[in-house]
């Protein structure tokens, strides 16, 4: 445990003089040669600490120094963090940006965002003692990035897990210290994560590193004596594993009917942040200074304009069908389990080639691998580590029930698996991802997720549709972009229950009741969910009709906040 009581300390002491003691990572050296380089040993010493404070982050990020730990998030460990945040934003604010160099002075701005919009996050939203998922995520993350992202050999990797394992029960009885009346729709989608981690750690990771331990000990049989010694330390480790996990999945089972239990019978109502709050998040994380009134505004606009679309793209497939049919239709013909991975790779390969002279590729290696991912949130997860680059499939679990495999395979219709291979493959997410790792630094860590997600739904409207069919799985995915544009700020804004929310994705978007509820109950925990179709937007509003250089241009500085980024392609023209 990090000295969070020490440091609070610290904070009301003559040590408040210093800076609070952060421990042995993100100290600033208080003396340097230039601002320039001032600004490099804050934003070097910053970036240590935020990998201390968020250890799957740094493991995703290429970063292994925290490969064993979790996120401390006990009450002492968040109002340290806070204390920690606050500590790095009076450091930076000591830093004349008008004596910045290149590109210094735009990587400033981007980390006080970052900063201020975490602060946000932790002293104004408060999931952490409203939302039961804030602490599933923790450990899906964790769990998933020690088990897929490091680059170390399996038997590293299975240490790392072990020892991430061990600390479920930490996280989780913190969670039951922290969390006030939560909302009843949050404990229930936290109750359907559970269920997806405790799968994850049962399959998933025992098939991860298995082999690991039982080709290791085929090895040492082969090496005499000094293998069998070896085989006798692999097999503690296995042991330890084993035993770690085992522990894992009791402390996921105790907190899931905790859940069910004390959850229920405390619920609360949903939170609205309201236009305030909301606006500025949205301007610290994203740069984003347009009112949250106007964006939804503008949101309802937009879902006009898909509805529209919608309706004649569907009239021009068939004619006189309903777009509800229709949709239902292209859903239900989707590949078998054992056909989708063989599709997407297909996919990919023509994305490939459909993309050139769109911009300028990196030409990087994919490979496509499919796995039960333990949180529903993501259909698809991008990982780069090293030079490849993997995109990973969320495939159903074999266990499910026949109707559950079933609704989860009808997110992959045939009809769409060129787009999707396109806005999530090349030349959408993977190169939007690729351009981040190039720069580097800030702009590697903190990524706007309007610049990402809408350079994602950008390239799949520009490049995604070929036929009828193809056009409407094109239009669907643009108008469950808008519902979530809608229903993200309008929850927030107006209060809009999660009912109402879920009815637009039923009426717009044409899912089922149970598929609408958990998109809705998502967008009242993620704000930022509506930031894919406005920032689709705003990127084919300045380069949609331009050359590849503009888009090129665009991407040459990695996924800074949007609106900024946007004006520095206007300014270069």
């Amino acid at each position: 445990m990090r000295r969070s009581v020490g440091l609070l300390l610290s904070l009301v002491s003559c040590e408040a003089l210093t800076g609070p003691d952060l421990g042995t990572v993100g100290r600033m050296p208080e003396d340097s040669r230039s601002d320039d380089r001032r600004f490099d040993d804050l934003s070097s010493a910053y970036l240590a600490w935020h990998y201390a404070q968020h250890p799957a982050e740094a493991t995703e990020n290429g970063v292994h120094e925290y490969d064993d730990a979790v996120e401390e998030v006990s009450r002492d460990d968040i109002q340290a963090r806070v204390a920690g945040l606050y500590y790095h934003l009076r450091k930076l604010g000591k830093i004349d940006r008008a004596r910045l160099s290149g590109l210094r002075q735009e990587d400033a701005a981007i980390l006080e965002g970052r900063i201020r919009a975490e602060i946000v996050e932790l002293e104004r939203m408060r999931r952490w003692e409203r939302d039961p998922s804030w602490y599933v995520e923790i450990l899906a993350e964790g769990f998933y990035s020690v088990t897929f992202l490091s680059t170390e050999s399996l038997p590293s990797r299975m240490g790392h897990a072990e020892r991430r394992l061990r600390e479920a029960g930490a996280v989780f009885r913190a969670a039951r210290e922290n969390l006030s009346n939560p909302p009843r729709e949050w404990t229930e989608l936290a109750i359907a994560d559970l269920d997806r981690v405790h799968r994850f750690v049962r399959r998933v990771m025992m098939m991860e590193f298995e082999p690991a331990i039982a080709s290791s000990i085929v090895a040492g049989l082969a090496e005499g004596p000094p293998g069998l010694i070896r085989n006798r330390n692999r097999w503690r480790a296995w042991q330890e594993f084993s035993e770690s996990r085992a522990e894992a999945l009791r402390r996921i089972e105790e907190f899931s009917d905790w859940l069910r239990t004390e959850g229920s019978r405390r619920a609360g109502v949903l939170p609205v942040w309201g236009a305030e709050v909301l606006g500025e998040y949205l301007l610290h994380r994203e740069g984003i200074r347009i009112s949250p009134a106007e964006l939804l505004t503008a949101g309802k606009a937009r879902l006009d304009r898909t509805r529209r679309s919608l309706e004649s793209t569907a009239a021009e497939v068939e004619r006189d069908v309903p777009p509800a049919l229709l949709v239902r239709k292209m859903r239900s013909d989707h590949p078998k389990e054992e056909e989708i991975l063989d599709g997407i790779r297909a996919a990919v390969g023509h994305a490939s080639k459909t993309s050139e002279g769109f911009v300028t590729l990196p030409n990087p290696r994919i490979s496509v691998a499919g796995t039960l991912l333990p949180c529903s949130d993501r259909e698809i997860r991008i990982e780069c580590p090293g030079e490849g680059t993997i995109v990973r499939i969320d495939l159903p679990d074999p266990s499910w029930p026949e109707d559950r495999k079933e609704a989860h395979l009808a997110r992959w219709p045939r009809a769409g698996a060129n787009g999707t291979a396109i806005a999530e493959g090349i030349p959408g997410r993977v190169v939007a991802r690729l351009a981040a790792f190039r720069a580097g630094g800030i702009r590697r860590v903190f990524r706007s997720r309007a610049f990402e997600d809408g350079w994602a739904l950008y390239a799949g409207r520009a490049l995604g549709a070929s036929d009828g069919w193809s056009r409407l799985a094109l239009t669907l995915r643009e108008t469950m972009a808008a519902c979530r544009w809608v229903a993200a700020l309008e929850i927030h804004l107006s209060g809009m229950s999660l009912d109402d929310a879920a009815g637009v994705f039923e009426r717009e978007a044409h899912l089922d009741r149970e598929a609408a509820r958990m998109e809705a109950t998502r967008a009242s925990l993620d704000p930022l969910r509506f930031a894919a179709a406005w920032g689709a937007d705003r990127i084919e509003e300045v380069v949609g009709g331009d050359r590849k250089e503009s888009r090129d241009r665009l991407l040459s500085e990695g996924l800074p906040p949007l609106p900024r980024a946007l004006e520095r392609v206007k300014s270069a023209r």
